[in-house]
């Protein structure tokens, strides 16, 4: 089991609660909180490692309801890549949250954002995120370490917080480009700011 995962899936849920609070009573300290007792309970290693496994290619993942073995996340090796982001996605979509495959750049396998829609009023939105691929170029490039177990963390605290109510919006996205530059966060990062760049003008 990689304690990287376990590790990353930690400060994520810690992130969240620390910007968006459920809504109940926040308690006193956030260690005798239950709501948080209760969310880290649900971190399952062997989950983890699952997904760890299915996006490194340790094993055949099911994608499409089909087996496929992931040999390269690298993002030239188009169809590695594209099976990753659908898997991501499948997994996404079967925890009710909105999927959305944000193109970047003309063929280059998107990124992969389920987003779930927050309670409150407050046009505020956290993003947990990790990226989906990998290095070096060639046929194998497991990647499990960088980045197959900080997607598998994303993919975790997804399902873990959907369970729950929050104020603001949640986004959970892996990213491709990451390797070549951080290209398709920063251009989902441009795509934001013009949005709220015309939403202060109109």
């Amino acid at each position: 089991m990689s304690k990287a995962a376990v590790l990353t899936l930690a400060v994520l849920l810690a992130l969240v609660l620390a910007a968006s609070a459920p809504l109940v009573r926040a308690q006193p300290a956030l260690a005798t909180d239950p709501h948080v007792a209760a969310m880290l309970a649900q971190v399952d290693p062997a989950t983890l490692s699952q997904a760890v496994g299915d996006l490194s290619g340790e094993w055949p993942a099911t994608i499409g309801g089909e087996p496929y073995t992931i040999r390269t996340r690298h993002t030239a090796s188009s169809e590695g890549l594209l099976k990753a982001m659908q898997y991501a996605g499948e997994r996404l979509g079967s925890l009710g949250l909105e999927v959305e495959y944000h193109t970047w750049a003309a063929g280059t396998p998107p990124n992969v954002i389920g987003e779930l829609p927050g309670a409150g009023e407050a046009e505020e939105a956290l993003i947990l995120c990790g990226h989906l691929d990998d290095m070096p170029a060639g046929p194998v490039a497991p990647g499990a370490d960088d980045n197959a177990s900080g997607a598998a963390a994303v993919l975790a605290a997804a399902a873990i917080l959907s369970e729950y109510t929050w104020t603001c919006d949640l986004r959970f996205a892996l990213w491709t480009g990451e390797e070549k530059g951080l290209l398709g966060s920063r251009a989902y990062a441009a795509r934001r700011a013009a949005a709220m760049t015309r939403s202060w003008a109109s």
